[in-house]
């Protein structure tokens, strides 16, 4: 009863505080919706997470007089969200297929609440260009405090997840994959002792590196907005040395992919790929434990340990052909994760594969047709509006945000639904109203 009592605390303040309460709510998100197992209190009916909070909150705010009409105008002539609406009803609909998920059970366990909540409380307070930015500083705050807590793993083996979970266990779900990937070594099939892959905020090496890779994307617009951008170059530098000891590929190579081709039509930014380089190069060198990282993963991830990688992944590739042939192709329900468990024993396979599995050609078709719309409104969008340059370039980032998330799932099966809406969201709102267009 007291977890009810709290989110309609929360919701009351997001409806009598709306602005103030939204933005602390927004602020938090980046980072706490990561640790998607963890409890804030322990209840047998209604177990509070932050999902809870977010959703609780969020609906405050949107039934605030402040707030509703602007909401509700959005939503109304925005296609991508008819879309996610679509792919939230089919994501039920197969949920509550199987006799292990109930209606209750979704909404208290899945982050499918939270999908519609980031959406209400992005179209809500960014009105603007300079609400955008302030949006860009939360995400580059959330960059920051995820490179720190790395350090922190690396260099204490302090784990954020892992010491919440283990120190007291009614803050964590512990039957779930996420926290029992957890141990005291961290080394994930990397056989030197003192070489480990940090498993970050999240508890989960590869979902850390890639909404590291996604956020990082940011810092890129303020190396052309400020005339000293010093200490964000510097960033930069940190956050790519950082994703490589991370070593995992898919954001690895998702992002150095992305920012390469867009370097190519920004030459200043294609002068900092190479200094970036040259930092690397002389890093290599120069510093032993870097190189002793960049050895392991060009070993373990791309040489030798790569067999052991790709074996598992057939594995996954063959299990999922049997899925879909038993399935005649047409899912076999659930949800991605469980999926996952069940019937591939949590062998690697992609998320694209994962939504084909869950619900046939059909909900693969609306999952994918959701990521491109939302890259394409967003592109259609900043054309057809005269906006700031700067505006632009930070749209831009957004964009690029989004496809670095897509392209890591053809390697990878984490969910990521979360932040491809953050980025949407946040950018799309800021475009939405008419005095924008004079702001040029």
């Amino acid at each position: 009863m007291i977890s009810i009592f709290i989110c309609i605390f929360i919701f009351i303040l997001g409806y009598i505080k709306p602005k103030t309460t939204g933005w602390i709510l927004l602020s938090l998100s980046p980072l706490l919706i990561g640790i998607n197992n963890l409890i804030f209190y322990t209840d047998i009916l209604f177990p509070l997470r932050w999902e809870q909070i977010l959703f609780t909150g969020s609906i405050g705010i949107m039934f605030s007089k402040k707030y509703f009409s602007r909401i509700k105008s959005i939503i109304l002539n925005n296609w991508p969200i008819f879309i996610l609406v679509i792919y939230l009803l089919l994501s039920i609909v197969y949920g509550i297929i199987d006799p292990h998920i109930t209606l209750l059970k979704w909404f208290l366990l899945q982050e499918y609440p939270s999908y519609f909540a980031i959406v209400v409380l992005c179209f809500a307070l960014i009105r603007s260009y300079d609400d955008l930015l302030k949006f860009k500083k939360v995400i580059l705050l959330s960059t920051l405090i995820i490179v720190v807590l790395i350090f922190i793993e690396l260099i204490t083996k302090f784990n954020l997840p892992n010491y919440l979970c283990f120190s007291n266990i009614q803050f964590c779900d512990e039957s779930s994959l996420h926290f029992n990937l957890i141990n005291s070594d961290y080394v994930f099939g990397i056989q030197e002792p003192d070489i480990r892959r940090y498993a970050g905020y999240t508890g989960d090496p590869n979902l850390t590196a890639i909404t590291l890779s996604m956020f990082m994307i940011f810092i890129i617009h303020s190396l052309y907005v400020r005339k000293n951008h010093t200490l964000e170059f510097i960033f930069l530098v940190v956050c790519i040395g950082v994703l490589f000891i991370g070593q995992t590929r898919a954001a690895i190579f998702s992002f150095l992919l992305v920012i390469s081709i867009y370097g190519i039509f920004k030459y200043k930014l294609l002068k900092y790929l190479l200094y970036i380089i040259l930092i690397m190069l002389f890093g290599y060198i120069f510093i032993d434990s870097f190189s002793a990282y960049i050895n392991t993963f060009i070993e373990n991830r791309l040489l030798n340990g790569q067999a052991n990688i790709d074996e598992q992944r057939l594995s996954g590739l063959i299990k999922s052909l049997e899925v879909i042939k038993e399935s005649f192709g047409l899912g076999v329900g659930g949800t991605i994760f469980l999926v996952s468990e069940k019937y591939l024993d949590d062998d690697d396979t992609t998320g694209y594969i994962l939504h084909f599995l869950v619900g046939g050609i059909p909900f693969l078709l609306v999952y994918i047709s959701l990521l491109l719309s939302m890259i394409y409104d967003l592109i259609k969008s900043k054309q057809n509006i005269n906006i700031m340059t700067e505006h632009r370039l930070l749209i831009n980032m957004s964009i690029l945000g989004l496809i670095v998330g897509m392209i890591t799932q053809v390697f990878n099966e984490n969910s990521i639904m979360f932040y491809y809406l953050l980025l949407y969201s946040a950018a799309k709102s800021s475009l939405f109203d008419k005095k924008i267009s004079n702001r040029f």
